[in-house]
């Protein structure tokens, strides 16, 4: 209970190795919490990760209050920080039920004036709309240009490229950024309605669409300048093309968990990758953790 409470991942480890503490692992304390339920409480990310990888783990267990290890990670009354979306995915993840408590009604509850949703809201307005705007002009700027007055007349105007795959490519997954960025910036506009249930359920809505519209921005970028380079300079658009490919992954295996967090975990596949993911996650957690505590 004392290495849960404190974060200490290390001797949680080792004490889940070793044998004949088995009783130990889901005992309660006298407020009726187990080492889980403290860990989840304190958003102890990384030692929350580690106990529900082992089997033995119960997480349906309630403490007095009734509550289990993913309501109180779900405790929280501000937009989540790094250490409380991770102890949130790892035991969403997991497939950790909820209580069957009764929860009170909806009510709009205002938000504070000044509150921090509103600054988080306001930037990732402004990368929204940054990207609908890049999106656009990329639009009417179409790698190749269009047909002059010196070709045929059928042909003025019209896209010099438009029969070449990428191409074809670049003006689907522009198309498709910009539609996701518009579609984001619409629903944070939603949000600055000052509820925090709704500021919440914007959030929700607008972060994946972001992720796409990023995700389609560097599939543009890659197969616009792969189009113009084919012909021309070969190696370099077969550089740009595999540079692309294999950032493109990167990006969405650090992204997509977070909104998309999968609940099942039978898939060896997708384990591998969310553990990968979520270890990552944990080191860059770990070194933000640090450095506030050098300031």
């Amino acid at each position: 209970h004392i290495a849960s409470s404190n974060g200490k991942g290390e001797i949680v480890e080792y004490l889940l190795r070793q044998n004949g503490l088995d009783v130990l692992i889901n005992e309660k304390d006298k407020d009726g919490n187990t080492p889980l339920h403290l860990a989840s409480m304190r958003k102890h990310a990384k030692v929350v990760y580690t106990f529900t990888r082992d089997h033995r783990i119960m997480m349906m267990l309630q403490n007095k209050q009734g509550l289990t290890p993913l309501d109180l990670a779900e405790d929280y009354v501000d937009v989540p920080s790094i250490e409380e979306r991770l102890t949130w995915l790892a035991l969403t993840y997991a497939n950790a039920p909820r209580s069957s408590r009764t929860t009170p009604p909806n009510e709009v509850t205002p938000l504070p004036k000044g509150h921090k949703y509103n600054e988080k809201l306001s930037t990732l307005l402004m990368v929204s709309t940054l990207i609908a705007t890049v999106t656009f002009a990329a639009a009417f700027t179409i790698p190749g240009g269009y047909g002059s007055s010196d070709e045929r007349a059928s042909q003025e105007g019209m896209a010099i490229l438009a029969r070449r795959r990428a191409f074809q490519v670049f003006v689907l997954s522009n198309m498709a950024a910009l539609y996701s960025s518009i579609f984001a910036a619409t629903t944070l506009i939603w949000a600055h309605l000052d509820d925090r249930k709704l500021t919440l359920t914007s959030l929700d809505i607008a972060l994946p669409s972001l992720t796409v519209a990023l995700a389609m921005m560097l599939i543009a970028f890659m197969t616009g300048l792969f189009v113009v380079l084919h012909g021309v300079c070969g190696w370099l658009a077969t550089v740009v093309f595999i540079m692309s490919c294999a950032f493109l992954p990167l990006v969405l295996v650090v992204l997509v968990p977070l909104y998309f967090p999968s609940p099942s975990t039978k898939n060896i596949f997708a384990r591998a990758i969310f553990h990968v993911t979520f270890s990552f996650l944990l080191l860059v957690c770990d070194r933000e953790t640090k450095t506030k505590k050098v300031e």
